[in-house]
């Protein structure tokens, strides 16, 4: 069996967050995993020009249900932080905050990605990555086929895989 894509409307974003105001003129797609295909580990690498603390998540993805989350040191490919996430509404972005914001360090390379058998995604065709915003460079979107949560090694510059966004708050 193949993949099937569908294609839906983006809907208009009401709430704050870093980057997803940029992409949300787009047309945004869906992908389902179907006969051998695994889950995907997948989401963004980032980078802070301030030290920071990511203190909220937000995800929009086409299945309910709890996903696990997760947070990597991009360098060592370590785990830095993981958490499960309760997808509730599959046409919105749905919001979590952190009961205990994970501090990151200025000018290195993290990824934030979730493991998922379906996923929304967004061609970027007039412009690739990286984005920045204020004090934050979206880098490029990470991926990986796994059932597991692992460092998601492959990286593009011109879709953006799953469609997860952050709350950061800077020290001042």
């Amino acid at each position: 069996m193949g993949v099937t894509y569908y294609k839906i409307d983006w809907d208009i974003l009401a709430s704050i967050k870093i980057f997803s105001k940029s992409w949300r003129g787009n047309t945004t797609s869906k992908r389902g995993a179907s006969g051998r295909e695994l889950s995907w580990e997948l989401g963004f690498s980032f980078m802070c020009t301030r030290e920071s603390r990511l203190k909220g998540v937000w995800i929009k993805n086409p299945s309910r249900g709890n996903v696990p989350v997760s947070i990597w040191d991009a360098d060592s490919k370590q785990l830095v932080h993981s958490f499960q996430f309760n997808i509730s509404d599959t046409l919105n972005y749905n919001h979590i905050v952190l009961q205990q914001p994970v501090a990151l360090m200025a000018n290195k390379k993290y990824c934030i990605c979730m493991n998922v058998t379906s996923y929304y995604y967004q061609p970027l065709t007039f412009s690739n990555l990286p984005i920045q915003a204020n004090n934050y460079t979206m880098l490029s979107s990470v991926y990986e086929e796994t059932h597991y949560q692992r460092y998601p090694q492959f990286e593009l510059n011109n879709i953006l895989h799953g469609l997860i966004d952050i709350d950061l708050d800077f020290k001042q």
